[in-house]
This record gives C-alpha cells, structure tokens and sequence, in this order.
C-alpha cells in the first residue's frame, strides 16, 4: 500500500517547491482538504502506472516550473 508520511510531504515540498512548511501545518491542511489515509489509499489504487509511464516520457523534458496542475480536491460538486 503506497504510504506518505508528513516528514516525506515537507521534505518534497522544500526539495522540489523551496516551500518550508512545519509538520503541523501540512496536516491540517490535508484535513482541511479531507485527504485522509483511506482517501489517499483509494486514489493511490486508482493510478494506472503504465498512464504515468507513457506521460513521463512523452512530457518528462518539460521544467517543473512551466508545469500547472490542477485538480478537483477543493471543488464542491452541485
């Protein structure tokens, strides 16, 4: 079962994004978001690796700072 653990999230964050966020801060901000274990469980099963292969080496040359994403986490549904 893929797994993150808070210390894994920050040391992401300051490695990939130079973003310095305590602990206790990026926790509350998933549950803020409602990311729980089960929710990260049932998205972390939903990846299709062979999709995020392909991805990657068809766009894996693009700079991370020219990259967007965007998702739905904070979107409520009518």
């Amino acid at each position: 079962m893929p797994l993150l653990f808070l210390d894994e999230i920050h040391d992401h964050l300051w490695n990939h994004h130079y973003i310095d966020a305590s602990l206790s801060t990026i926790s509350r901000t998933l549950q803020g978001i409602g990311m729980s274990s089960k929710k990260v469980t049932q998205y972390a099963l939903q990846q299709n690796n062979t999709l995020c292969t392909v991805w990657v080496a068809e766009n894996g040359n693009i700079p991370k700072e020219y990259v967007v994403w965007l998702d739905e986490s904070g979107i409520e549904h009518l």
